[in-house]
């Protein structure tokens, strides 16, 4: 019960190499600023990582069979913007294999006339020496008055554990449609951890993000407002304890 993450953004977070933390973080493209002020006075689409007001049931381990999880999840509006949610979030994991797909489905202004769809599909490969991942999904912003706005999202990830070290990297890309035809980005991102004991780690992180035609996407929600077309690039050093 109460605030958490959506089962929409659970498959972002646990397929991204770096948790979507930091420069190098997935969720840099996720949301474009023209999405968020196309909606207008729900321009936060609040639901993209948590909701508020929720009640959520998540799949008892092996109630349905070994390695079946999955959860569904309601929000109450409470007269927010951006706030009315619901969704669900389905997986099989078994061995080194890992699937999941999740669906939300947000009201953007409190009448419900405005509404903002997200379906994404993630998996992952552990062959031992690294772990590869890729996800796919799709925002659909559909009745302002303008039109409509598609945004689609994907990336490639790997991780390697080498001793006390590991490596990750990864690559996305971000595509608009309809009304953000010319909202495009990619993005590279490299990392190191060194893990000095099971729950504290060193760690560096490089990211660099091209925007095309009329993007501006960011490698930090701190940056300074880019202009459109413009290129955003970052790295970050630091030190990580797990409480």
């Amino acid at each position: 019960l109460g605030r958490d993450y959506t089962p929409t953004f659970w498959n972002i977070g646990v397929f991204d190499p770096f948790g979507v933390q930091g420069v190098g973080s997935s969720g840099n493209l996720f949301l474009s600023a023209e999405v968020r002020s196309l909606a207008g006075a729900g321009a936060a689409y609040g639901t993209l990582v948590r909701a508020n007001n929720t009640v959520q049931y998540i799949l008892p381990n092996g109630i349905f069979g070994p390695g079946l999880y999955g959860q569904v999840m309601v929000a109450a509006g409470e007269n927010a913007p951006a706030n009315k949610y619901f969704g669900g979030r389905i997986g099989y994991a078994a061995g080194p294999f890992d699937v999941a797909v999740a669906y939300g489905d947000t009201d953007v202004d409190t009448a419900g006339n405005v509404t903002l769809t997200n379906w994404n599909l993630g998996g992952s490969w552990n062959f031992g020496v690294a772990k590869l991942s890729a996800f796919y999904g799709s925002i659909d912003l559909d009745g302002l008055a303008a039109g409509n706005v598609k945004q689609d999202n994907w990336f490639i990830g790997v991780t390697a554990p080498i001793g006390q070290w590991n490596l990750k990297a990864s690559y996305g890309g971000t595509n608009g449609k309809d009304l953000l035809d010319n909202v495009d980005g990619s993005q590279w991102a490299i990392g190191v951890d060194y893990n000095l004991s099971k729950r504290t780690a060193l760690y560096a992180t490089w990211a660099s993000i091209n925007n095309d035609n009329g993007a501006r996407f960011a490698v930090s929600t701190q940056a300074s407002t880019l202009a459109a077309g413009s290129n955003s690039s970052g790295a970050q050093v630091g030190i990580r304890h797990s409480f």
